[in-house]
């Protein structure tokens, strides 16, 4: 066994909202996220893009476009708060815009396949399924306005523990009826914004370039603090959004990440596409899996159900009368916290064995500041870092889409996040003494009492 695993300094950059940081400081620096839905202005957040004036005749169509600005005046993914009324002229604006010959034609996805009509969970648990093929996980989803269903996914946490990862987010949406209308306004917004973000030396935007999917389409691509990329296209009585941002780790500094370039988030966002129509060649994917392990002992987990938002209090008892067989009795000290010992010198004799257990939950809103997948990945990264002593392979918890156990001399760390929001974090030490010396408790003996205080925890 090695312990192979990277410095301390893992961040997850581009990664947070524009929000006011919560009361506890992280223990590494975050960026302010996208806003998954259409935000509230937040204190000191720039005006929303300016409209173009023109005149218009005929029925007046009320249309509120938010554009979220990421830390530093960065531009982020532009949302429908209003709309209804009104069609377009049928024409095709973005006839007009650049070509980009890396973009071919493609085929525009029917939504219905992957449940629109059905509500924003159904939308999000299809969508779900064809992401992950591409390496992401679902964080949220929600209605938009009337008609609009959106989706966030991001790269597992558990994927940015080396160098030369990249951490990307994408975003999709889909909006039905007056779809020219609200396409229109939309690429007049790409526009405008597009010439400000030129005047502005800490900026890098492209030209708004046509998409060639459906009956018009147009992509957006610019680099800041990091890169965000967005594609709008419509058909028929669709408008749809896939929006990929994010930034390259060039090494393990808390600030060394790089944006990235046009063509990494073109392909990606051609990629998602083409997986969503099934039709074409889709690009393979670019984030990489958790390099984790199988363990045979943890295949008794394999069909366990957790409760929907589990506490370490409320799971305690069952915790603790799961493991009293194993010496272990309920301590102080927050969450659940077990121990056995004896503070009698005189019982450290041949075979004593000595145990500590500590289970936390913490709750982070898929809106919020913070990801429950951000922080476990986090503590993995800090933990594995910073120990000196051997380690098993890193193993993946079959019950849980997000999670990991590790055992490392003496000591257990072990993490799963329950419906995308609560993190539940376990860690245990211990020895036994063995000619008249302290060794550590065999791996496999660990890992059983792992797979008996989840199983405790667990529904049913």
């Amino acid at each position: 066994m090695s312990n192979q695993y990277p410095q301390p300094g893992w961040n997850r950059a581009g990664s947070g909202y524009p929000q006011q940081q919560p009361q506890f400081q992280s223990r590494f620096p975050q960026q302010p996220h996208h806003q998954p839905y259409p935000p509230q202005q937040q204190g000191g957040a720039p005006d929303p893009w300016p409209t173009p004036k023109k005149k218009r005749t005929g029925l007046v169509v009320t249309l509120v476009l938010v554009v979220v600005l990421l830390a530093g005046g960065g531009v982020g993914v532009w949302l429908w708060q209003g709309g209804g009324g009104g069609t377009g002229s049928g024409s095709d604006p973005s006839a007009d815009l650049p070509a980009n010959e890396s973009l071919q034609e493609m085929a525009f996805p029917d939504p219905n396949s992957f449940g629109y009509g059905e509500g924003a969970e159904a939308m999000c648990g299809a969508l779900k399924e064809k992401m992950r093929t591409r390496g992401y996980e679902q964080v949220s989803g929600k209605r938009t306005d009337g008609t609009g269903l959106y989706c966030r996914f991001l790269t597992p946490g558990l994927s940015l523990l080396k160098e030369g990862s990249i951490d990307l987010r994408a975003d999709i949406a889909v909006w039905k009826d007056n779809a020219e209308q609200r396409y229109a306004e939309l690429q007049e917004g790409a526009l405008s914004q597009s010439e400000q973000l030129r005047q502005k030396p800490e900026y890098t935007a492209n030209a708004v370039e046509r998409f060639p999917v459906g009956d018009a389409g147009f992509i957006f691509h610019r680099e800041g603090v990091r890169t965000d990329t967005e594609a709008y296209f419509r058909s028929g009585e669709y408008l749809m959004l896939i929006s990929v941002w994010g930034t390259e780790k060039v090494s393990l500094d808390p600030v060394s990440s790089t944006t990235l370039p046009a063509e990494v988030t073109y392909g990606e966002i051609t990629g998602i596409l083409m997986t969503l129509s099934g039709e074409g060649e889709p690009s393979p994917p670019r984030i990489i899996p958790p390099e984790q392990e199988k363990n045979p002992l943890f295949d008794a987990m394999a069909d366990l159900r957790m409760p929907e938002k589990p506490t370490a209090q409320q799971a305690c008892p069952a915790i603790a009368a799961a493991t009293e067989p194993a010496g272990l009795t309920t301590g102080g000290g927050a969450g659940c916290t077990l121990s056995r010992g004896s503070d009698d010198w005189r019982d450290h004799t041949e075979g004593y064995v000595e145990m500590n257990l500590a289970v936390r939950t913490d709750h982070y809103p898929s809106t919020g500041n913070i990801l429950a997948t951000e922080e476990l990945a986090r503590d993995v990264q800090s933990r594995l870092s910073s120990t000196k002593r051997e380690c098993t392979p890193l193993y993946s918890l079959p019950f849980a889409e997000t999670g990991y156990a590790v055992y490392c001399g003496n000591i257990l760390w072990a993490g799963f996040v329950v419906g995308g929001e609560t993190y539940v974090d376990i860690e245990y030490s211990g020895h036994r003494v063995r000619n008249s010396d302290l060794e550590a408790v065999p791996v496999d003996e660990v890992m059983g009492l792992l797979v008996t205080v989840v199983t405790a925890m667990a529904d049913g």
